[in-house]
């Protein structure tokens, strides 16, 4: 990827000013987000990856990382929203897209809800909205994260961002 393509690509979405300011030193997203994850820009990283991935691809990755740092207990509206999402995952069928419909499991904002909307948004054959998807992977791994401390957050954003990396080099 170019600096103008990486520039034109991460124009798509909001990164802070740090994480802005280093774009125009790279023409290589793979030494672009090591410099972000050097200088701790965790949660641009997270974006350009959720971003960068496939939409199913960012679900997956999403689905392993945010629901595995949740803390327990899990809530009811999380475990189903995560249950519907990885059936959906095994089984894109209409049965498992509609068990993913926000109304049969959202009543407020959490990390599996996010999740849940972007499996349902993703498995609309006519015309699915990729931004949106790739905004509520990001935004179920957020939630899942800021749960924590600033220590703790630090690796798990390490821990995820390497895995969505690896995601990425498949």
């Amino acid at each position: 990827m170019k600096t103008t393509d990486l520039e034109k690509f991460c124009k798509q979405f909001v990164l802070s000013n740090g994480a802005n300011s280093l774009i125009a030193n790279h023409n290589n997203l793979d030494l672009y987000l090591s410099e972000l994850i050097e200088n701790r820009y965790y949660s641009d990283a997270l974006l350009i990856i959720s971003y960068r991935l496939s939409t199913l691809n960012a679900i997956r990755w999403a689905c392993k990382h945010a629901k595995h740092y949740l803390k327990s207990p899990i809530s009811e509206q999380d475990n189903n929203a995560f249950s519907a999402v990885t059936n959906w995952l095994k089984d894109p069928s209409e049965l498992n897209r509609n068990n993913t419909l926000p109304n049969k499991i959202i009543n407020r904002p959490s990390a599996g809800s996010c999740l849940a909307m972007a499996a349902f948004w993703a498995s609309d054959n006519d015309n699915p909205p990729t931004e949106l998807i790739h905004d509520a992977v990001y935004s179920s791994l957020m939630l899942s994260v800021l749960q924590f401390s600033e220590h703790d957050q630090e690796n798990i954003y390490q821990h995820a961002i390497a895995d969505g990396i690896n995601y990425l080099n498949c």
